[in-house]
């Protein structure tokens, strides 16, 4: 499955309230305008990329679950079904897990002063949907945002402007094939020394000098540095011995065997 991202949001809100019972969703970076709500803002936490109305916390940007029907392993495996089968619809989860996450909470200079940028993140879309996703952009940007709206009243209508990255807009301007961020699955049969494949798991690619430090390399994605951290310390180890290949070129005696 590939993501879905509803970012780039500009909001005016009057303050959003939150259900009390709470599934996973998390909430990513959109710019919203923000009435400090009466009550302590809930956390935030979304899986499509998608705008949101809730005030900044002091210390890291808000995660909170928003769907009930995501709360369980096997409505996750569901929505990943529904994504697969396009039994219901051209190609997405009915009750998507959506990611939220609001980035302007932490670094105010994302958005105008009184707004957010917030982000709706979804991996449970299929990245070729019946009819192809610029039939189905928007659809599917109401659907993050309507998940969302169920938990956070006002989030819609606090809305300025959006914007929704598909999995075919994440492989137009991101290279990214069939919008897979993690630059191919994280199964079985490509973890640890087979990843990216046999052969080529401490980072050195087949092409003598070029080195492979994306989420294609072990660990794998999710934002961590590691894979660039790892093929840059076998970067370093190559150029040590390769350092130390000439140096011992250069003081070998005149007339000894190369």
């Amino acid at each position: 499955m590939a993501g879905a991202v509803v970012g780039a949001l500009m909001l005016a809100a009057t303050g959003c309230s939150s259900g009390s019972d709470a599934a996973e969703t998390t909430v990513a970076p959109t710019a919203v305008a923000t009435d400090p709500p009466a009550t302590e803002p809930p956390d935030t936490a979304t899986d499509p990329t998608v705008a949101s109305t809730t005030a900044a916390p002091t210390t890291a940007a808000p995660t909170t679950t928003l769907d009930d029907e995501a709360a369980t392993l096997a409505a996750v495996e569901q929505a990943y079904f529904d994504a697969r089968s396009r039994e219901h619809n051209p190609g997405w989860a009915r009750q998507p897990v959506v990611e939220m996450v609001i980035s302007s909470a932490l670094d105010d200079s994302l958005a105008p002063p009184g707004q957010h940028v917030a982000s709706l993140f979804c991996q449970h879309v299929n990245p070729a949907p019946d009819g192809g996703w610029d039939s189905h952009r928007e659809t599917f940007a109401d659907l993050a945002i309507a998940t969302v709206n169920r938990h956070a009243p006002n989030f819609a209508a606090s809305i300025l402007g959006r914007r929704l990255l598909s999995p075919l807009d994440l492989e137009r301007e991101y290279g990214l094939l069939g919008g897979d961020i993690f630059h191919g699955a994280l199964g079985l049969d490509q973890l640890f020394s087979t990843r990216p494949l046999l052969g080529q798991a401490d980072y050195r690619g087949a092409v003598p000098g070029l080195y492979l430090c994306g989420s294609g390399a072990h660990p794998g994605g999710g934002v961590t540095g590691l894979p660039g951290r790892n093929a840059a310390r076998e970067i370093l180890r190559d150029g040590l011995s390769r350092s130390r290949r000439n140096r011992a070129r250069r003081h070998r005696p005149a007339g000894s065997p190369g």
